[in-house]
């Protein structure tokens, strides 16, 4: 999940997609970071569920999507993907099976990187200042 203005992003690996699975995902985002106004994602059945449905109207949230087959229609999380992807390259082992371990590694340094579309680290527009980094 990616908040568009500050571009800070919270990733969860999981072993599905099935809405359920998405739900839970959303209600650990909500409680940490509170409910989103708008949520905004691709047409995955997991997104777009009667149950999902049900759950943004209990919670109020507006959910918008982009278009079929337009990836860069969600083009902020598809470039943090993208981001992650390379940095996880470089973090897992050789048989790549450590990969869900390294997340929380790439994702700090993502966090703490500067963003030019915004002038500033997400990090420090979300925590009110910069993250001590590991040296």
């Amino acid at each position: 999940m990616t908040d568009y203005f500050t571009k800070y992003a919270e990733v969860y690996p999981v072993k599905d997609i099935q809405s359920s699975t998405v739900c839970k995902v959303l209600i650990d985002f909500i409680s940490r970071h509170g409910i989103m106004r708008v949520l905004y994602s691709d047409r995955g059945s997991n997104f777009i569920s009667a149950a999902m449905q049900e759950v943004y109207e209990l919670l109020g949230i507006s959910k918008q999507q982009c278009l079929s087959y337009s990836p860069q229609g969600n083009g902020a999380v598809e470039r943090l993907n993208k981001t992650l992807v390379n940095a996880l390259s470089h973090l897992v082992s050789f048989n790549q099976t450590d990969w869900c371990q390294q997340v929380p590694l790439a994702l700090m340094a993502y966090r703490n990187a500067h963003h030019r579309s915004i002038d500033e680290k997400p990090s420090f527009l979300v925590n009110g200042r910069d993250l001590i980094m590991p040296a």
